[in-house]
């Protein structure tokens, strides 16, 4: 909309319209011209509708839980079954290009240590050591590639790493479910893990570079600001960051 688009965005219940309509006004963009059409990952009904008229989809969602699954069929299905619906239907549209949101989960994961850098070149081993996200990841791109092949409808992938920056509602993701379980103290000890961080406003400006350069059609694009970070890292710019605030939060 600030980019003098018209947007329709879909919800899986129409409850929550006002919900989304305040939160985008709420980042200073007039939401009035917003549409809504009501759409589920899990069902077919609704994404006709959803496409119809429009140049350009943005595909971002898919199940990224904090924890593991019992069964890994709990991400991979709705992952590769939304990616079945919505590409589907903007294909039979006409859409001239789709934008998916995938991951560097399927770019990097399920394959063995090398001593070189990951590029778009590379593909995560959904037969190899693999958590359930990164699979269903993985299977959900290669079915978005697969399903575009021999079509007029374009296709961009943005494969960001662990994405984190302000919210525009008051419902945190699970990457942010991160930096929350650090600001509650919910960790008994500091896990010695390392990720690759990219600020959700980047994130959201090469979505809309991948919607508009013509050079971008057929192109995957890893999202990432190094250097990595380690959790502890974390934890000193929040302390850095909030000052007397983070040690009010720690003392509960």
């Amino acid at each position: 909309m600030r980019e003098g688009y018209q947007v329709r965005t879909t919800v899986r219940s129409l409850a929550v319209v006002d919900e989304v309509r305040a939160a985008v006004a709420g980042a200073g963009v007039d939401a009035s011209g917003l549409e809504f059409a009501p759409a589920d990952l899990t069902r077919d009904q609704g994404w006709i509708e959803a496409v119809a008229g429009c140049d350009f989809v943005l595909h971002t969602a898919s199940p990224f839980p904090m924890a593991a699954p019992a069964h890994e069929d709990e991400l991979i299905g709705p992952a590769v079954g939304g990616v079945e619906r919505v590409l589907g239907a903007a294909v039979d549209a006409g859409v001239r290009r789709v934008v998916l949101t995938s991951s560097v989960a399927a770019v990097a994961a399920g394959v063995p240590p090398r001593d070189r850098p990951f590029t778009e070149a590379d593909w995560s081993d959904p037969s190899g050591p693999i958590d359930a996200y990164s699979k269903s990841k993985t299977l959900a791109e290669r079915r978005a590639w697969e399903l575009v092949a021999g079509t007029g409808t374009e296709l961009v992938s943005v494969n960001p790493v662990l994405i984190l920056g302000p919210l525009l509602g008051r419902r945190p993701g699970t990457s942010l479910q991160i930096v929350q379980r650090l600001l509650q103290g919910a960790y008994p000890a500091l896990p010695r893990l390392s990720f690759g961080v990219v600020d959700v406003r980047d994130v959201a400006d090469l979505h809309v570079l991948a919607l508009r350069s013509p050079g971008a059609a057929g192109q995957r694009l890893i999202a990432s600001a190094p250097p990595a970070l380690w959790l502890a890292d974390v934890a000193r710019e929040l302390r850095a960051g909030l000052g007397a605030e983070a040690r009010r939060v720690e003392q509960g």
